[in-house]
């Protein structure tokens, strides 16, 4: 559909405050939900039959007119203009071919045909009939199947591509003063709308049936004229858009409000009003590198390159899912001051490099149902306006707000002519993620543009492309240096070091991540699995004495554990076999479980690990080394799917490990024995989308437990108390909500390291603030978790993430050369050993600033929460009186040294008002007593 011409003639602007507006709630224009092409308008039976966008297309132009009306509602009596005959009909044809032809850069010759030769065919209704509300879709599916079938006799269908119908009368998108709303909406229809509108369609409808053994699955609706209410408007730019959706293109424009989207710098934006419709500008960068109409060249490293005006587009990759056009748009190349025969940019509002911002998860998802350019604040394509105002979003319904300004174009004296981090618009992806990415435009509009491209996040030859991966990033020790390891999707293991990051496959068949751990007397070694046997090899690449291992079923989870000495791997017969360093399967082994393995793992029990194993119901398993299952295990785990991998650790340092496993949004703990922890399960406030991980945020060597949710990052303490400052609350594309259990965060004491569904990789600390310079940004869907490691030797971190699509980025962190355990591990232990924990935080009693109620006041039936946290074991007795002393509530209990405690407040029999809240704790030789007031309102 085209977008309706609110504002072709300016001057109407403020002037007709009744004029017609873009389609928008209560504006009484219907919403048409309109699609672009298939690939096929008329279908022969042949799986090959389709429209080329290069090459020859012939297309068939069928005039029709109504039954005479008059109908105020509708514009004209039913009959083309008696000046707009054939000759006229076949003017315009031409000019359309003539526009093919220069902004496909020739690649494409249209070769129109009208019929039929004289005047045109006759429907039977007047045009209300087709076009009135009651009818809107219907009535324009059924005015294209009259049209094909009253030209059937005279028209060999088999010889053309594409169709398109003219019909008398004006176009409704015109309709300024919104008097004639009888008039027909010009529309590109599909064989969807057809099967679905059309009395005789269907499931399995092939469309419209001509004499000539084709079917018509596909047309455009197009007016003879634009031009009503008194305002002479052209039809071309409306007939070029729509034939632009025969070819595929959306709309650039937003289709649920009108907004003008990318304004007149694109066709499909609203450049089919530019210079009031008789002269539209060519399709932007997108458009035409969609179609095929362009050369373009990737940018690869920093360098200068020249713009020349014409189809070459520069291509700078900002994340594997996201990207910058940048193209050179001249009005006038000659400087003639007029508008020849192949200069459609004639119209523009200014010339100059116009970048665009592409954000291909948003095409992939958007496209089909051209809703593009929906969501203002996240376009599927979208023009950096170099003046740094968002006109086209968010500005009144002037000039600049609708067609573009001459400063939207970046050149040298302009508004802008640098884009980089720090400009605005920047060059950060669209959500957020720092790219490092500056580009200088050096020179004025003209024919040919200096243009330097400079990337500064990354080392040279980064960033790598690997193909579509399913695991990654793994460390792994070789004898160049630690390079990063990453798994195809096709199960080639591929090998990159940072100092020369050429692909190295070192393994193929690869169907679970690989793991990596220093072994004792072995030195470091990478355990990888196919589907009949599991390798363990040296730094070297060498395998192990007693490797490869044969497996009597393909894997599904695997552990290779330096503490255990052993290796574990759980193969699809629900079946968990353990070997030792040598390849020896262990007595007592395999273990059979009920179901399928989840996730492995080591419970550090005191002087004798154990294995652990969650299955996909929840239940969760341990045996001791010689597979003698644990007292009190196995334990059932709440929440249902999907199940995580266990997490294990001494929470409280009570010298009692814990495990830790994620069921559906549902965190369970159980400690060594099988028994729940107090303060479990919890459930997290929105859905976690990926496994969760590790880290002892306030660094006082009592791990939390993390997850990245539908809203953020969540963490919680070993107490079930939410961590102090969290969770992170972050925007993100809500069309990413895949969840998966190989994706999870990187810890340690004090940081983290996470990325988010939409490419979003962060590296935060204590309070959970982004450290200088993140996120950063991989494309959508990031695997595994950010590997965070000085990968070069020179002292200093490194982050190396990769995302589905194989896009994999290396960057500097700043960060002294430090610790980064557990989030450093690969063994597959998902374990934090106490040894290597930091050492218990004290505070005295009770941690000053630490006892408050939340939400304060609590509102309607609550409940409240109290919260404090005690630097040693305690008893708590908690007491709440109201303002006349009266005891109304009593609470005690028991808490745990360096953990927040939480417990709830029940408030619904309260009466409004303030409370005091009254705590006393007593440790082992002191006691302390605090207050606090907190509020409840009905």
């Amino acid at each position: 559909m085209k977008l309706p011409c609110w504002v072709a003639a300016l001057p109407l602007c403020f002037s007709a405050a009744g004029g017609a507006m873009p389609v928008a709630p209560g504006t009484g224009m219907p919403w048409l939900n309109e699609r672009p092409s298939s690939g096929v308008a008329v279908w022969n039976g042949s799986p090959e039959a389709g429209i080329s966008t290069r090459g020859l297309l012939r297309l068939c132009v069928i005039r029709v007119e109504f039954v005479e009306d008059f109908d105020p509602s509708t514009t004209g009596n039913g009959s083309f203009d008696p000046s707009h005959g054939i000759p006229y009909t076949e003017a315009l044809a031409g000019q359309m071919s003539d526009y093919v032809l220069d902004v496909s850069g020739g690649r494409l010759e249209l070769v129109p045909e009208v019929f039929p030769s004289e005047g045109a065919y006759a429907m039977g209704h007047q045009m209300s009939w087709y076009g009135g509300e009651a009818v809107e879709w219907t009535g324009l599916c059924v005015l294209l199947r009259d049209a094909v079938q009253a030209a059937d006799p005279d028209v060999d269908f088999s010889q053309f591509d594409a169709v398109m119908v003219v019909h008398a009368g004006a176009g409704q998108e015109s309709d300024i003063f919104g008097d004639s709303p009888g008039d027909l909406y010009s529309v590109f229809l599909g064989l969807a709308d057809l099967a679905y509108y059309l009395p005789e369609g269907g499931p399995g409808y092939p469309g419209i049936e001509t004499g000539d053994g084709v079917y018509v699955q596909e047309g455009m609706l197009l007016p003879e004229t634009e031009t009503q209410d008194g305002f002479g408007l052209g039809v071309l730019g409306t007939m070029v858009h729509e034939l632009m959706h025969q070819f595929g293109l959306p709309d650039l424009y937003d289709t649920e409000t009108g907004a003008v989207g990318v304004g007149g710098w694109d066709i499909m934006g609203y450049g089919q009003w530019m210079m009031s419709g008789f002269w539209p500008p060519a399709p932007g960068a997108w458009s035409r590198s969609y179609l095929g109409w362009a050369t373009e060249i990737t940018v690869p490293s920093d360098t200068l390159l020249e713009c020349a005006a014409g189809d070459t587009i520069c291509r700078v990759r900002l994340s594997g899912s996201e990207y910058l056009l940048v193209e050179n748009r001249l009005r006038d190349p000659d400087g003639d001051g007029l508008c020849g025969a192949d200069e459609h940019d004639f119209g523009l509002r200014g010339s100059g490099i116009l970048i665009w911002h592409v954000d291909q998860g948003e095409v992939n998802e958007r496209l089909a149902s051209n809703t593009m350019n929906t969501d203002p604040e996240h376009k599927a394509v979208d023009l950096e306006e170099a003046d740094g105002i968002q006109d086209f979003d968010y500005s009144l319904p002037d000039i600049y707000g609708i067609e573009g300004s001459e400063y939207d174009p970046w050149f040298s004296g302009g508004y802008g002519s640098v884009f980089g981090p720090g400009t605005e618009p920047n060059s950060s992806t669209s959500w957020g993620g720092a790219t490092g990415i500056t580009i200088e435009v050096l020179d004025t509009p003209q024919a040919a543009m200096d243009v330097s491209f400079d990337f500064s996040l990354m080392p040279d030859g980064w960033p790598v492309s690997l193909g579509p991966l399913d695991f990654g990033p793994v460390p792994r020790e070789t004898g160049s240096g630690t390079a990063a390891v990453f798994t195809s999707t096709v199960g080639i293991l591929w090998q990159v070091l940072p100092e020369d990051p050429v692909p190295q496959a070192i393994a193929t068949g690869v169907v679970i991540p690989p793991l990596s751990a220093e072994l004792p007397e072995r030195g470091a070694c990478m355990l990888w699995c196919d589907s009949d046997s599991a390798h363990l090899v040296d730094a070297s690449g060498s395998s192990l004495p007693g490797w490869p291992v044969a497996l009597p079923a393909p894997p599904v989870a695997a552990m290779l554990s330096p503490r255990l000495e052993a290796v574990a791997i759980a193969t699809k017969r629900d079946r968990i076999h353990l070997f030792d360093l040598s390849g020896v399967q262990l007595p007592g082994w395999p273990r059979e479980v009920p179901e399928a393995v989840a996730g492995l793992a080591v419970l550090p029990v005191e002087n004798a690990p154990a294995v652990a194993a969650s299955t996909v119901s929840g239940r969760v398993h341990a045996w001791d080394r010689g597979g003698m299952p644990l007292q009190g295990w196995s334990v059932e785990a709440q929440g249902g799917e999907p199940v995580s991998p266990p997490l294990c650790c001494d929470f409280d340092r009570d010298g009692i490990a814990e495990l830790a496993v994620l069921c559906g949004s549902t965190l369970s703990l159980f400690d060594e024995r099988g028994l729940p922890r107090p303060g479990f399960p919890v459930v997290f406030g929105a859905e976690p989308l990926c496994s969760p991980w590790l880290a002892d945020m306030n660094a006082d060597g009592h791990p939390e437990i993390l997850a990245e949710t539908t809203e953020g990052v969540e963490a919680f303490e070993g107490s079930g108390a939410v961590l102090m400052d969290w969770p992170l609350e972050m925007e993100g594309d809500p069309g990413i909500r895949e969840r998966s259990a190989y994706d999870s965060g990187s810890g340690t004491t004090g940081s983290t390291a996470f990325g988010t569904r939409d490419g979003r990789i962060f590296l935060c600390g204590p309070a959970g603030a982004p450290e200088q310079g993140f996120p950063l940004s991989t494309g959508d869907y990031p695997l595994g978790r950010p590997l965070v490691s000085d990968l070069d030797g020179d002292g200093l971190l490194e982050i190396c993430a990769a995302d589905a699509s194989g896009w994999t980025g290396l960057w500097e962190t700043g960060l002294g050369d430090r610790s980064w355990y557990p989030g450093a591990d690969y063994s597959g232990e998902n374990c934090w050993w106490s040894d290597l924990l930091a050492p218990g935080q004290g505070g005295g009693l009770l941690v000053p600033g630490s006892f408050f109620v939340y939400p304060n006041p609590v509102r309607g039936d609550g409940p409240g929460t109290i919260r404090f946290e005690s630097g040693e074991d305690a008893a708590w007795r908690i007491d709440v009186f109201n303002l006349a002393g009266e005891l109304v509530t009593r609470m005690s209990g028991s808490c745990q040294a360096g953990m927040a405690f939480e417990t709830e407040w029940q408030t619904r029999d309260l009466s409004p008002g303030v409370y005091y809240v009254c705590l006393e704790l007593d440790g082992a030789s002191s006691s302390v007593s605090a207050l606090f007031h907190a509020g409840v309102v009905h």
